[in-house]
């Protein structure tokens, strides 16, 4: 599976997810409203009771209760985009991980030949699951012509979907695993949802 491909994944989720994380968002939206809305009026009526206290007392408790109120439908904005987020990766890395056959041959053979590059070094040690290890031993053969590396496979499983591979002298370690990769996309998902939501 190509880059292009796991973002694909990735944004089709978010398509599906979308729905639901807009609608929980208006409904924050709905529920802040009536919270300011609520605040406003109870403001009014506390002012009312204070005006013999002065214009300026009125203000500052009017000032205070609505940034309060403000303060508490962006802590309800920030926590539906959060669970977006993550609810939109769990269904990604489920997705990922149900890859089997070609899909996988595919997957394992972008991750592979990311690694070696980002690792540079002539001997690279690769580690990945149990689904992956026999299909990761032939992709192997491939980069290692490709790469002109020599690859050593660890019989030892990973837990995660992909790759994790480190220099000979374990100086350099690149975790190419669904779950680092997914978790290096956070800050760019977070960002394209939050577009999603205010569109």
């Amino acid at each position: 599976m190509s880059s292009s491909a796991l973002e694909r994944v990735v944004r089709e989720v978010v398509q599906e997810a979308l729905a639901e994380f807009k609608q929980g968002l208006e409904e924050a939206g709905r529920q802040a409203l009536k919270i300011v809305e609520g605040v406003e009026e109870e403001t009014l009526r506390e002012a009312a009771a204070m005006l013999e206290a002065g214009k300026r007392s009125r203000d500052t408790l009017r000032q205070r209760i609505l940034s309060l109120a403000e303060i508490n439908a962006r802590n309800k904005s920030i926590a539906v985009l959060e669970e977006a987020v993550n609810n939109v990766l769990e269904r990604a890395r489920e997705r990922i991980t149900q890859l089997d056959g070609r899909e996988l041959e595919d997957a394992l053979r972008f991750l592979l030949r990311e690694a070696v590059d980002a690792i540079g070094a002539e001997r690279v040690i690769v580690e990945t699951n149990s689904a992956g290890l026999k299909v990761i031993e032939k992709v192997a053969r491939e980069i290692e012509e490709e790469k002109k590396v020599s690859l050593s496979i660890s019989k030892t499983p990973i837990e995660d979907v992909g790759i994790k591979a480190r220099s000979e002298k374990g100086d350099i370690i690149y975790d190419n695993t669904v779950d680092a990769r997914l978790e290096r996309m956070r800050p760019l998902l977070r960002k394209e949802i939050a577009k999603l939501f205010t569109s």
